[in-house]
């Protein structure tokens, strides 16, 4: 059939412009867009195809076919479900068990009324533990899926486990509505935990029950500085005062743990958890708010456990003092500050001893940790630690666009013996470079943002290798918004919730899996490509695009440079990058 001579892009122009019902269901042209080098086609397709093409092509046994063949199935079906979520209707339980699997959580506000009751009804039937999901559909379909008889199975079951953390303030006050939901919250009125939740999404709660003595002593007493910190950083918004009052309190509670530490600096409070004087310890389920991964799932703490903890207690109290963040992005923070300071000096050197010292608390000895804990009390440093987490990154994004191939200023690459008409090649055989690429298509439209990768001497790997890949010469370090060794799932919005490291360009190439992200604002000022990128051949569509745009392609041969293509599992690597850098606990 006459599709097998296309790809990629074309391949999406030749089944639209011949989308008859015949070729639509095609098992040869279904199973040709599960083959890997036409991933991006299919994507490209289910975007730009008709509803009723759409119907037609993606039947049940279509979606189910996707699941058993295709290793990138996930993909796929977050395509499916941000393009044509209606064909989820009515599927078998094996597609719609695949779709609650958890992949792109935004896509569930794709779904209509009529989708998301299916999806409801599934999930309590056989996923119970999966009700969370329901917490992305969107605000309007939520009402109306909420109704009573709904609120009063989940408020039995599931309600208060996952209401507050996962759905949005506009709904939980949508909740409110129903004296189900008030009567369960009152209910609960002396589990504080039930309020707090309710002012860290910022909902009204009565300004007597925040002004309250108890409920300021309820916050500055609170064990665990992450989730205080939390509370902390709602309050702040609208309550300044309110702020105020409980970082007095703060203060004193922290200077009274810290008074009642017994000869081996653990916690006196800890101590008084103790159940029975025994060999056996403390019941860990009666210590409230402690770190799980510092007790290996026991049963049983004993005292030694009491000292990690008190150890781990009083760093994390440093770094919420100092630096009024979470101790997790506080490490990272400074692991990247002090990493890239150490290659590219910047840091004063008082603030640079700082910060190694807290990034070794567990290696001080212990007179040593609770000096700094008690210097750490009332001596915020936030803004320093702002501006130089700023200074590094702006300092590693210069380095991205100082070291970027210019073909102007390097005439010697121009390939006089690689004539085609209209089109000017440059050609790469081994020579050290560093270039800035995106993968796109034919008529590529760049919206607020774009994402870009780095590739170079080191490592060239990039998102689709046999599509069309602009070139940049030009861009601006002041326009990066953030740079990632590998994808990082932005979707076209500014931000991502991958962790953020600080990389000259040199390192992000040598760390770079399969390919690299970085975010750029084109909001402000639209960027437009300089070249065109081919590895070992030059494609119709690069050349088609080189032609039209008056751009010349730059060939790079493959077999002289590091190549690794392909998708990466990033949510694999993001988990080992978290562990290996969640690194305060372990070493302890």
């Amino acid at each position: 059939m006459n599709f097998y001579n296309y790809k990629g892009e074309l391949l999406k122009e030749y089944v639209i412009k011949n989308k008859t019902d015949e070729l639509l269901n095609t098992d040869e042209l279904r199973s040709y867009l599960l083959q890997n080098e036409n991933h991006y086609a299919f994507v490209w397709l289910v975007q730009d195809l008709d509803e009723k093409s759409k119907s037609i092509l993606l039947n049940n046994k279509y979606l189910e076919e996707i699941i058993d063949k295709d290793d990138k199935a996930l993909y796929k079906f977050n395509a499916i479900m941000q393009s044509y979520p209606a064909c989820l209707k009515n599927v078998s339980e094996k597609v719609m068990s695949f779709v609650i699997k958890p992949y792109n959580n935004n896509d569930y506000s794709y779904f209509d009324f009529e989708l998301a009751t299916q999806v409801f009804n599934y999930i309590l039937k056989n996923n119970p533990h999966k009700i969370y999901l329901i917490s992305y559909f969107s605000d309007d379909v939520l009402k109306k899926l909420l109704t009573y008889e709904n609120v009063l199975i989940l408020s039995k079951n599931y309600l208060f486990n996952d209401m507050f953390n996962k759905f949005e303030p506009s709904i939980i006050k949508y909740l409110l509505n129903y004296d189900v939901v008030r009567k369960i919250i009152n209910n609960y009125s002396n589990n504080q935990l039930v309020y707090f939740s309710l002012v860290i999404k910022n909902i009204s709660v009565e300004d007597e029950l925040l002004n309250d003595n108890n409920f300021i002593k309820k916050v500055a007493n609170m064990e665990n500085p992450n989730i205080y910190r939390n509370i902390i950083n709602n309050l702040s918004v609208n309550n300044y005062e309110l702020v105020n009052k409980i970082n007095k309190s703060r203060t004193k509670y922290l200077n009274e743990k810290i008074s009642n530490l017994d000869s081996n600096y653990v916690f006196n409070e800890y101590i008084n958890l103790y159940k029975n004087i025994s060999e056996k310890g403390i019941d860990s389920t009666s210590i409230n708010q402690i770190p799980i991964e510092l007790l290996s799932n026991k049963d049983i703490i004993a005292y030694n456990d009491l000292a990690k903890i008190s150890t781990l207690r009083q760093f994390e109290y440093v770094c919420d003092n100092l630096f009024e963040d979470y101790t997790y992005n506080v490490l990272i923070n400074l692991k990247n500050i002090t990493e890239f300071d150490g290659k590219n000096p910047y840091l004063n050197e008082g603030v640079r001893k700082l910060y190694n010292k807290i990034l070794n608390f567990d290696k001080l000895n212990k007179e040593e940790q609770l000096d700094l804990l008690k210097k750490s009390i009332g001596n915020s440093i936030t803004n320093k630690y702002y501006d130089d987490f700023r200074t590094a990154r702006d300092l590693s994004y210069k380095t991205i666009q100082n070291n970027l191939l210019n073909l102007n200023e390097r005439k010697e690459l121009y390939d006089k013996e690689k004539f085609i008409s209209s089109v000017s090649v440059y050609k790469l055989d081994g020579e050290d470079f560093v270039s800035c690429v995106h993968c796109g298509t034919l008529n590529q439209k760049f919206k607020d943002t774009i994402s870009l990768s780095i590739i170079g001497s080191n490592h060239i790997g990039v998102f689709n290798p046999d599509g069309i890949i602009f070139g940049f010469d030009n861009i601006s370090s002041d326009k990066i918004i953030h740079s990632f060794n590998t994808d990082s799932f932005t979707n076209g919005k500014f931000g991502t919730d991958r962790v953020n490291k600080i990389y000259d360009v040199h390192d992000l190439l040598k760390e770079t899996k399969s390919c690299n992200e970085i975010l750029y604002d084109t909001k402000r000022d639209p960027i437009k490509p300089s070249y065109l990128v081919c590895f070992d051949n030059i494609n119709e569509e690069s050349y088609i695009c080189s032609v039209n745009n008056n751009l010349p392609i730059l060939l790079i041969n493959s077999k002289k440079y590091n190549k690794n293509n392909g998708m990466y599992e990033t949510d694999k690597y993001q988990e080992s990058y978290r562990k290996e850098d969640d690194y305060y606990g372990k070493r302890l």
